[in-house]
């Protein structure tokens, strides 16, 4: 509320000192040496340049504007979304330490079982929670997508994994296996970036409230 007051007061005023820069500017061209008879021509000129930089100054402040609201709703978004992409981060690095070792074990089937339950309790996140984050640096909004695409790509490679068993389909467990173990080490990469980003969003959202309550 304090901010919002703030904010109000600070457009008056910048719109009391533009009607008075306005004002001097157009008395001192008044008494410009101008042509004979011609000066409602150059009044009107100059108040045509005026109005045009007044408009360009207005849309750059609102533009601004919209950029900072849409930076402080990408935080609070990164903030709520923070715990899930630890718990996700969390779950493929556990299934990232087993999964290029299980190709050595004989009846791998009830461990490529138990992988694949854990990768069903990520709990996904939205095209629009994604989308929200689009002003956050490093690329974050982009990565989170590749993520969430990648871990429905390992879903189904770790279901074509637990329906497989035998010698006939050692062959393809070994690629799947190898595809899955590079997957894994891109997407929790790429997820440790998403955090550390979001951290240092949670943190400025913080520090920017406990600046406004101190206001």
């Amino acid at each position: 509320m304090i901010l919002k007051m703030e904010h109000f007061l600070r457009i008056i005023l910048m719109g009391i000192v533009g009607v008075i820069g306005v004002l001097a500017i157009a008395h001192l061209l008044l008494k410009l040496p101008f042509p004979t008879g011609r000066e409602p021509e150059w009044v009107g000129a100059i108040g045509t340049v005026l109005t045009l930089a007044g408009t360009i100054w207005l849309a750059t402040t609102e533009t601004r504007r919209r950029e900072q609201d849409d930076l402080q709703r990408a935080r609070l978004q990164a903030a709520n979304l923070l715990h899930r992409l630890n718990d996700a981060r969390n779950i493929l690095s556990s299934i990232k330490t087993k999964a290029f070792g299980m190709m050595l074990v004989n009846d791998s089937w009830p461990i490529f079982q138990d992988q694949l339950e854990a990768f069903r309790t990520i709990r996904p996140w939205s095209l629009t929670e994604i989308e929200a984050l689009v002003p956050l640096p490093n690329n974050t909004a982009a990565l989170l997508a590749q993520s969430e695409d990648e871990i429905s790509s390992l879903r189904g490679k770790y279901e074509r994994l637990a329906n497989i068993y035998g010698d006939d389909f050692a062959p393809e467990m070994q690629t799947l296996g190898v595809e899955c173990h590079n997957i894994l080490q891109r997407t929790t990469a790429n997820l440790e970036v998403c955090i550390n980003t979001c951290v240092e969003a949670r943190n400025l959202l913080h520090r920017s409230g406990q600046q406004a309550s101190i206001s």
